[in-house]
């Protein structure tokens, strides 16, 4: 039972990490500034943007780590920053370009999610996607 336990975790991190690894492949050719890590941190500002506090809870990352990203994003022309009431608090948008990516990466997991649903079968997908929804309730009660 122990083995089979590692090997659950060992396959849902490799999944994780292979569905990155995809996307990045796919968006690399109209955005080959990005790496694997930008990933998360566009898709959590999204179109409608984020507050740097939000961010930080969201991408679960500490605030230096967050910083050094929206730095990089920001030389890279993906991400605006705005100051509110103090240098404490700021907001963070995509830049046109930035929402041009978001897009891309909203299609490329379209794309996958379209890939594995062929592979697997609709109601098996289905399954999956029930079975790995009530694990995550379930780590975060």
């Amino acid at each position: 039972m122990e083995h089979s336990l590692d090997m659950i975790f060992s396959d849902i991190h490799s999944v994780s990490l292979l569905m990155d690894e995809w996307i990045i492949l796919e968006i690399k050719k109209e955005f080959p500034e990005v790496r694997i890590h930008h990933l998360t941190y566009i898709s959590a500002i999204g179109p409608i943007g984020i507050s740097n506090v939000d961010l930080i809870i969201k991408v679960g990352k500490t605030k230096q780590a967050v910083n050094k990203v929206i730095t990089n994003l920001r030389a890279h022309g993906l991400v605006v920053v705005n100051h509110y009431h103090s240098l404490k608090f700021i907001r963070i948008n995509l830049t046109e370009h930035g929402e041009a990516l978001f897009e891309s990466i909203c299609s490329s997991r379209l794309k996958l999610q379209n890939i594995y649903s062929d592979i697997l079968g609709i109601n098996r997908y289905n399954h999956l996607l029930v079975a790995l929804s009530r694990l995550k309730s379930f780590h975060k009660q």
